[in-house]
């Protein structure tokens, strides 16, 4: 009972017009909804941030919330793959994922704190996620070399972000508590970290074949410098410390391309 906010304030997120739940409930992609949780309230509530956060923790809200999610949209929205939802490979986040924010290890304001909230709120914000990119470096010694090749990731030419659409996809970026460390020093503003992000995510017209081109110049994702962004701008890309401690690894959780996230502050009865 006492985790039936986190999932009351998820489907108020969900219901809300800009993350398009009709649209992820029964695209053909493998998007799901990630559940990310800030507030003081994490660690009893026990929602995994730290060691095996997206999966293999043992942390009992981050499963009852994200199970409890899925449940109500098969159970009461009626989301059955291969029917209502067609959906050609579905991921494993179907069966829910739910994770927060190590806040504490991160002199950036935290995601709820960016989107309006204060830091003494329970929010539970809904990122429609195409799956898991696992990142891993283990000789890059410059921080701005580092966000480079991030951001590079990011523009994965076969991602959903690069459907030829007027996209409002986004992408969470996790980083892990050591590299927060770094980039807190070298981006004191995560505004300048998300600027740099967004202007290597992107990669040249000329990488695609000739009729990919045609679409993408088409939908107008090509600027007057022959480059095509993943992402229409640097707000599109939100940063997310998380994770172990073991260093080395990074992972991007790449939007469905038509789909913007959104938060919910939780209510508590007395």
């Amino acid at each position: 009972p006492k985790h039936l906010p986190l999932v009351i304030a998820a489907l108020e997120a969900m219901a809300m017009p800009a993350y398009n739940g009709f649209g992820l409930a029964t695209t053909t992609g493998s998007v799901a909804p990630f559940l990310i949780v800030n507030g003081p309230a994490r660690d009893e509530m026990e929602i995994n941030y730290r060691a095996g956060c997206l999966g293999g923790a043992t942390g009992r809200g981050s499963v009852t919330v994200g199970r409890a999610l899925q449940l109500c949209l098969r159970n009461i929205g009626g989301m059955r793959a291969g029917e209502t939802s067609r959906t050609v490979y579905g991921q494993p986040g179907r069966f829910g994922v739910c994770f927060g924010e190590w806040e504490e290890r991160s002199d950036w304001p935290s995601l709820a704190m960016r989107r309006g909230y204060q830091r003494e709120q329970e929010v539970v914000t809904v990122h429609g996620a195409m799956g898991t990119m696992a990142l891993v470096d283990v000789n890059t010694a410059s921080d701005r070399d580092l966000a480079y090749l991030i951001a590079k990731s990011i523009a994965s030419p076969m991602g959903n972000l690069y459907v030829p659409l007027r996209t409002h996809g986004e992408a969470v970026v996790l980083i892990n508590p050591m590299w927060a460390s770094r980039f807190n020093k070298t981006f004191p503003k995560i505004e300048s970290f998300q600027e740099y992000l967004y202007e290597h995510a992107w990669q040249p017209i000329d990488f695609w074949p000739a009729p990919n081109q045609v679409f993408l110049r088409d939908s107008d994702r090509v600027d007057g410098r022959g480059r095509v962004h993943a992402v229409t701008g640097p707000d599109r890309i939100q940063p997310l410390v998380c994770g172990g401690l073991g260093n080395l690894h990074s992972t991007i959780l790449p939007s469905w391309g038509e789909s913007e996230m959104q938060s919910s502050a939780t209510v508590r009865a007395g």
